[in-house]
């Protein structure tokens, strides 16, 4: 009965949030605005299938053909097209919420969302008429039901770990990774991967007992969710040396070491991770070379996240009960995380070529380029020398190739 009620509190908790988006939609500056839209798409299914893309590069390129029409001259006090796109979106969308296998919180904060989306206050809006990318990437993939929102954090569900990744790990920590998965983590995939909430409520902050709220929402839905194997996350908020440059950022890595995860250095982060922009001191350190945080991966596996949201319920919300515990262990035996890597701009003094750029954009490239055809040279140069010679050659090119674009590729 109780569950019941809950969920027809739910129910029109979404229901009304669809209603105000469709009210403000229809309010004169929203409806002016659909007139002039000529070649826009011709119902909210039309932008819930635009925005399920964005950011593409055909999909960026659409809005902006509709912006150019709307607003040749990109002038100031004219409505948002993204606003106005991700309102319509929220419209298939919000019906749709409440069958979705998420804890109630989650569903809630997906409403109270969608309410400020339609009715901002003047910082969002102001995200919504600059265009900003990287907020309107994330508002449309909530509005498209790819994210969901925590709290501090929003998450979204992977299928499977990318294979490239352990191109970028150090050499040292592959083979105890190979054994993490089977293991610690029960398999490669499904996961829930969070990120931080750029449409938090305090954008200067984030705050670590709201993290841990978000945390604790995120394993409830797992409760909903038992195909989901482990949490990852991926960050250079997880970066070993944060403790020394970045002490009040420390509790991010410390919080996953204590709850039991798996923690994996990568290549050094990028000058557009976002380290530098919200401290100038961080920056500065940086430029020096006396900062150089790594790229880093968190996995966390469902039962060890289970049991840590057990333990805490201090975080949970009203109402709210302690998830079920599974049956077995998360694993027989426990795997140590690997040592951090060097903290430095790049792996190694031989630094011949930036590949991480290739290595994101075109991961198959990048592997068929550096690691596959050089081993099969190897192999068929091998196959002069002796019959049996081309698979180790193969073998032994391909490792020290995986090597080598470890060294001096990144």
């Amino acid at each position: 009965m109780q569950h019941t009620h809950l969920q027809e509190i739910i129910n029109a908790e979404l229901a009304e949030a669809a209603a105000i988006c469709r009210a403000v939609l229809s309010e004169p500056e929203m409806a002016g605005l659909a007139s002039r839209l000529p070649e826009a798409p011709a119902d909210a299914w039309g932008w819930f299938r635009l925005l399920s893309n964005y950011p593409g590069a055909n999909e960026i390129i659409a809005i902006q053909r509709v912006k150019d029409v709307v607003n040749p001259d990109g002038a100031a006090g004219f409505p948002s097209v993204e606003r106005y796109a991700v309102l319509q979106a929220l419209t298939v969308a919000l019906p749709r919420v409440k069958d979705l296998a998420l804890a109630v919180p989650v569903k809630r904060k997906f409403a109270k969302l969608a309410v400020q989306a339609a009715r901002p206050n003047g910082q969002w809006r102001q995200n919504f008429e600059a265009g900003r990318v990287p907020f309107i990437q994330q508002m449309a993939e909530l509005a498209t039901l790819r994210q969901f929102p925590a709290g501090e954090l929003i998450f979204n569900f992977n299928k499977r770990i990318s294979y490239v990744w352990l191109l970028r790990f150090p050499p040292r920590a592959v083979p105890g990774f190979l054994l993490e998965i089977p293991f610690g983590l029960k398999g490669a995939g499904p996961m829930v991967c969070p990120h931080v909430n750029l449409w938090r409520p305090n954008p200067l902050f984030v705050r670590k007992v709201e993290v841990e709220r978000s945390w604790w929402r995120i394993a409830k839905t797992l409760e909903h969710r038992p195909d989901v194997k482990f949490l990852l996350g991926d960050s250079w908020l997880y970066s070993a040396d944060l403790s020394q440059f970045a002490p009040h950022l420390a509790w991010w890595r410390a919080n996953y070491e204590d709850a039991g995860a798996y923690i994996v250095s990568m290549e050094p982060a990028q000058e557009n991770a976002g380290f530098k922009e919200a401290s100038q001191t961080r920056a500065q350190l940086y430029q020096a070379g006396a900062f150089n945080p790594r790229r880093t991966l968190v996995f966390w596996p469902r039962a060890d996240m289970l049991a840590w949201a057990a333990r805490r319920m201090d975080l949970a919300d009203e109402g709210e009960w302690a998830p079920s515990l599974p049956a077995a262990r998360s694993r027989g035996f426990r795997i140590s995380s690997p040592q951090p890597a060097r903290a430095a701009k790049h792996n190694s003094p031989l630094h011949l070529w930036n590949g991480l750029g290739l290595l994101s954009r075109r991961p198959r490239v990048y592997a068929l380029s550096v690691l596959i055809l050089p081993a099969l040279v190897i192999a068929a140069a091998a196959s002069a020398l002796a019959w049996w010679a081309p698979m180790p050659g193969f073998a032994a090119a391909f490792i020290a190739a995986w090597l080598f674009q470890y060294y001096a590729f990144q």
